[in-house]
């Protein structure tokens, strides 16, 4: 992936090792050029306060980076039009092969994902908003976040058929509220 800022190409770096030269796994509270915007949980996000980026060329409007429990594990980038998106899906393709495609009807969502090494990418746009992104994910941490946020829903939920991981129930419990 080239990440290029208007000071530096900074990112003709490998990015399985990390990303605009920060590491993966790194505490980002210690970068001097990130502004804190909000935090939920064990997760921070950050903006880079100067820079203006493109990938393949294409405009990048915001670059937002996301940490887990101190760790950096992702890195979102906005896309305000539908050319840069275009642009930065033909970019990828080209570097990274042809992605997994998939859509939601419901969210009226089209996501195209590819992956390199403990890096994924997913590349999103959701139809008729202007709503478009590209996260970037360092899977050793990634998969840990998923892996909470979906214990955390299945907490919260009803529960069909509500049987406990490894236990073999007396009777079979049919709903539990």
């Amino acid at each position: 992936m080239t990440l290029a800022s208007g000071r530096a190409a900074a990112a003709n770096a490998d990015v399985t090792k990390g990303f605009l030269g920060i590491p993966w796994s790194t505490d980002l509270a210690g970068q001097g050029d990130l502004q804190f915007l909000y935090g939920k949980d064990a997760l921070d996000f950050f903006r880079k306060r100067e820079g203006r980026y493109t990938v393949g060329g294409a405009p990048v409007a915001q670059l937002i980076l996301g940490s887990y429990q101190h760790r950096f594990f992702a890195a979102y980038l906005i896309i305000d039009s539908l050319e840069a998106f275009d642009q930065i899906k033909n970019y990828t393709s080209a570097k990274y092969g042809a992605p997994d495609t998939s859509w939601s009807v419901a969210g009226n969502l089209t996501v195209y994902k590819w992956k390199h090494g403990p890096i994924r990418m997913k590349l999103k746009a959701v139809e008729g908003t202007g709503r478009m992104k590209l996260g970037i994910y360092y899977a050793p941490i990634a998969d840990t976040v998923n892996a909470a946020e979906d214990e955390a829903r299945s907490n919260e939920s009803i529960r069909f058929l509500p049987i406990e991981r490894g236990k073999t129930p007396d009777a079979l419990p049919l709903l539990e509220f």
